[in-house]
């Protein structure tokens, strides 16, 4: 069997790099988006051109946006088109994310548990208190952005405008705005119509999943079947790349078995909740590279966290040479 690796990324060329050399192996592949703003030089300075998505395709994904979605269904879909005929597993992960296991020992542990899918999720009816109310009112209410995604208006729950979007607003032709404004007042006196996702068993996740073959076929089958409603519904909800694809995968998988996501992300417990790593972080690390289902760690960085990678490294050669 193949492991596709379906990576999104919009920075640190260097670190990407040397995440692609630390997979590398027999039966392993690769399919890269850089966001469509982003210079691609200096990534395929590095590494093959055939591992990235062409430009005419690349799309400007913004974090929270329904766009990061789109961006990873065109990933499943290359994977798809290239390997559909074949076993293969696509593990979607981010440019900051970095192996803590060998590529052999990544692919042994998927063929050992093929097939299956990585997903660790909660459903929206288990969630309680403050939270519970924040997934259902971000399902049932609106997200707005406008067409080239340089603003968004979130109407409810938290009925602001971000602030990280404001210097963007000069870039946006007048007649956008304007445009827009009926579609906000409108929000305050209906709310939303889910169509057919009102069907979707609905789960809260995080973003980084693993899909063996058979289900991205099913996905994309299914996103295929609905793309009226994905562009009218999941336009609409507030961070989609940790809510849409998850649910409609715990609908409509009824085959695959589900274990608990291979990418660790629990140094979000870390350094006052900074999501970021850092080289003190040695006994986290590698308390993570001896769990068996650990074989990511994400929010690293390069040069910055050179020292930390270069541990993480000297352990995955230790493992060869056992």
């Amino acid at each position: 069997m193949k492991i596709v690796y379906c990576i999104l990324a919009y920075n640190e060329p260097e670190l990407l790099y040397r995440t692609i050399k630390r997979l590398e192996g027999a039966d392993v592949k690769f399919i890269i988006h850089i966001q469509k703003s982003v210079d691609i030089a200096p990534f395929k300075n590095l590494l093959p051109d055939e591992y990235f998505i062409s430009d005419s395709e690349r799309i400007e994904t913004i974090w929270g946006d329904i766009s990061c979605v789109d961006a990873e269904l065109l990933l499943y879909k290359k994977a798809q088109e290239k390997f559909g005929e074949e076993n293969y597993q696509a593990i979607f992960m981010s440019g900051s994310d970095y192996p803590i296991k060998s590529s052999n020992y990544i692919k042994k542990y998927i063929e050992q548990n093929y097939p299956c899918n990585y997903i660790s999720q909660s459903d929206f009816s288990e969630c309680t208190g403050a939270f519970r109310t924040l997934v259902f009112n971000n399902l049932y209410n609106y997200w707005f952005s406008f067409e080239n995604t340089k603003l968004k208006i979130e109407v409810k729950p938290f009925c602001y405008i971000r602030p990280r979007c404001f210097k963007h607003i000069k870039s946006i032709p007048i007649i956008k705005i304007f445009k827009l404004l009926p579609k906000v007042i409108i929000v305050f006196f209906r709310k939303k119509n889910l169509l057919d996702f009102k069907k979707l068993k609905w789960v809260t996740s995080e973003t980084w999943m693993s899909l063996c073959g058979n289900t991205v076929k099913k996905l994309l089958a299914y996103m295929e079947e609905h793309k009226e409603c994905y562009k009218s519904v999941g336009g609409g909800i507030h961070n989609p790349e940790e809510i849409l694809l998850q649910s409609i995968i715990n609908t409509i998988e009824k085959d695959v078995p589900r274990k608990e996501m291979i990418v660790c992300t629990e140094y979000r417990l870390l350094n006052n909740g900074d999501l970021q790593l850092e080289n003190k972080d040695v006994e986290f690390v590698l308390n993570k590279v001896k769990e068996e289902r650990f074989l990511f760690l994400r929010k690293l960085s390069y040069p910055k966290n050179k020292k930390l990678l270069d541990f993480i490294d000297s352990k995955i050669l230790k493992e060869k040479q056992l």
